[in-house]
């Protein structure tokens, strides 16, 4: 991002909130002498004499004025100008307090009512029936809190006037949220330039990436009045325009305009807001979740790419919302702007060390898997090592002695990956959970954050389950015992983390491939995002229930392999033993160590063999096989080898992987793309 002014130069918009008709010269703000911590009414002087416009001429300090911090749906966090701190609800009938400010996701959220007038009751987002009310009668201090709705009573409705001002001050620790805006095509996302000529057009982006162009970063500017947002371009100011029809593209009208106190010389700001430059998110329920942006004149009009072209430099429409479709419908997604711009990532392996143990996760087994984690070291420990056909001394010499698998001659020539495999006894298969070591490896892109790998290894990788779909619709599953089966496994999660220490993104490895979530996705306990391991397969996912994959659709029956994800046994990555494996800079210049000669990994990092031998063509047996056609076909089962040969693809020879070291993941691939 340009520059460290987080709103590329308009002033920040506040609003001056005070309940209505209560009292006009009381809002709410914070005392943070007398009430550390908690949210009061406080006393605001109006000068009737002032040439300024209302609410200018209200003269509040930063402890009156707050964010409405946007997020997703139709919610948003109160930020206070002074503490820089978010409002948060305590419970039913409480005070409110004040608290840090973390991810987005993680933020204390608040919703307001539709009262169809400018002023609206403010409810925290965990409970509609409590809404922000005063605690007795209007005076300095009093307390502010929450209570049952009573029917729109004065203390607990309340205007939120909007309130620019630009004080002259470079505040380091001011806070401005921005969104990414793109469209369920998937590669389509908003911008604006100079070179457009006030269009917004479609824009390739990388929605877990950190470092946007200004052009790509929007505000969404919540506004009560109107129950909507205005969308406004970081880089110009501009915010969007309807143009009144469909099919015209959209436009760009300034979001205020500056007025100047000719007492004080203080700068402020007035909103250009109206109707036409409102919009409404929506979220119908015949297609999920997917939001649909529309003006607040026209609410069948949706933002639309036209005819799906997602080539940059597209001009974005309106257009009827009767054409539901990938185009038509949109994700906001929050960009904290950290004002790390100028941040470096650590300066030395101390430093680092800290960053990985704040933002380790907390990783959790499933309760019904039989086989556990346990240390690479305790693993070698039980294991011998072989060779897969005739020894071939031309190849680098590899040994395994008592737990320490090295190479022990250097002759110039790396064996294939097949050809060392490692063997343990099936009394191992159960790992050493004890033991657990989480092995780290860190990628500097040199673009304002880190991926962090966290490696998790298993003794062995059990069988994997199936789930079949009837035509009748009804689900079944199967133990598909042998099938998946092989010792050793490798998995891992990354987490993408911007150089100041903020959760951006996290990629959980899943067998042969991944998924990426954004922070806002990710359970949090205790500051901590949690993952889980799957059952036997020890795939990576951010919820505790099954997930299918693989997934194949035949004439009588649809069929998908399962992740099983459960809340078993846990780890806090941060309390187990941690092994930096290691550290690098990835770029145009190659890989480069962070801090070159300061990582010793174990020997067996670069070991090129497989972590177990190959096992043939695992097939279930023809039980296996008749349950499943039984439960297709209602009544006599098929030919065993019906179904069995529509799973062939999958039964493929399985040996164990190869070390972290040799996945795509650990090169230069950016896995969060």
């Amino acid at each position: 991002m340009n520059g460290n002014n987080g709103t590329g130069g308009m002033p920040p918009l506040y609003f001056v909130v005070r309940p209505t008709n209560l009292a006009q010269d009381y809002v709410m703000g914070v005392d943070p002498v007398d009430h550390p911590g908690q949210v009061v009414l406080r006393h605001i002087d109006i000068d009737a004499a002032s040439t300024l416009p209302f609410p200018y001429n209200m003269n509040p300090d930063d402890s009156m004025l707050w964010r409405l911090v946007y997020t997703p749906p139709v919610q948003f966090a109160l930020v206070n100008k002074r503490t820089h701190e978010v409002v948060t609800w305590q419970g039913q009938n409480l005070p409110l307090g004040l608290g840090p400010i973390g991810a987005p996701g993680s933020m204390p959220l608040w919703n307001l009512s539709d009262l169809n007038t400018s002023p609206v009751a403010v409810r925290p987002g965990a409970d509609n029936d409590q809404n922000i009310n005063v605690w007795g009668a209007p005076g300095e201090g009093v307390l502010i809190g929450t209570w049952s709705w009573n029917g729109g009573q004065p203390a607990e409705v309340w205007d939120f006037l909007p309130f620019f001002v630009d004080d002259g001050q470079d505040d380091s620790q001011e806070l401005a949220f921005f969104s990414l805006v793109y469209s369920g095509l998937g590669s389509g996302a908003m911008r604006t330039g100079a070179q457009d000529q006030g269009t917004i057009v479609t824009a390739q982006v990388n929605i877990a990436e950190y470092t946007y162009d200004d052009n790509l970063l929007f505000a969404l500017m919540f506004w009560p009045r109107w129950m909507g947002a205005a969308i406004v371009g970081k880089s110009s100011g501009n915010m969007l325009i309807y143009g009144g029809r469909q099919g015209l593209q959209i436009s760009t009208l300034p979001f205020y305009n500056v007025i100047t106190d000719q007492t004080t010389g203080r700068r402020y700001g007035t909103c250009n807001i109206d109707a036409p430059s409102a919009w409404r998110m929506l979220w119908p329920t015949v297609i999920g979740q997917q939001t649909f942006v529309v003006p607040w004149q026209q609410t069948d009009q949706t933002l639309n790419v036209p005819n799906s072209n997602t080539n940059p430099g597209t001009p974005i429409i309106t257009w009827n919302t009767g054409s539901f479709g990938p185009n038509a419908n949109w994700t906001f997604q929050d960009v904290p702007y950290w004002f790390d711009t100028d941040a470096q990532p650590p300066a030395t392996l101390d430093e680092l060390k800290q960053l990985v143990n704040k933002i380790a996760p907390i990783v959790y087994l499933d309760p019904e898997d039989a086989y556990l984690s346990c240390s690479a070291d305790w693993f070698l420990a039980q294991a011998t090592l072989g060779i897969n056909g005739t020894p071939n001394p031309a190849y680098d010499i590899w040994t395994l002695s008592n737990g320490t698998l090295t190479k022990t001659q250097d002759n110039g020539n790396p064996p294939p990956e097949s050809y060392y495999f490692t063997s343990i006894p099936k009394s191992a298969y159960g790992g050493n959970p004890s033991t657990t070591t989480f092995y780290v490896y860190v990628k500097d892109y040199q673009r304002g954050y880190l991926d962090v790998q966290f490696w998790l290894f298993c003794a062995y990788n059990g069988s994997g389950y199936s789930r079949l779909t009837n035509l009748l619709g009804n689900n079944k599953d199967f133990d598909m015992a042998p099938l998946g089966r092989h010792t050793g496994d490798w998995e891992h999660v990354t987490l993408r983390v911007s150089y100041s220490g903020n959760l951006i993104a996290a990629y959980c490895s899943q067998h042969t491939g991944g998924q990426v979530f954004l922070a806002s996705s990710l359970e949090m306990q205790g500051g901590q995002p949690v993952v889980y391991a799957s059952r036997h397969g020890h795939a990576f996912g951010i919820a505790p229930k099954a997930q299918l994959y693989e997934r194949r659709t035949y004439g009588v029956a649809a069929f998908a392999l399962v992740n099983y994800f459960g809340r078993g046994p846990s780890f806090n990555v941060a309390a187990t033993p941690i092994t930096i494996l290691g550290a690098n800079t990835t770029g145009s210049g190659g890989v480069v160590p962070m801090y070159p000669g300061q990582i010793e990994p174990p020997s067996w990092l670069d070991f090129p063999g497989d972590w177990g031998p190959t096992e043939k063509r695992l097939t279930p047996p023809d039980s296996t096989i008749y349950a499943m056609q039984t439960f297709l076909a209602g009544g006599a089962p098929f030919p065993a080898n019906w179904a069995r040969d529509r799973i062939g693809d999958l039964r493929e020879d399985k040996s164990g992987p190869t070390g972290p070291r040799f996945k795509d993941s650990w090169s230069q691939n950016n896995e969060l793309v």
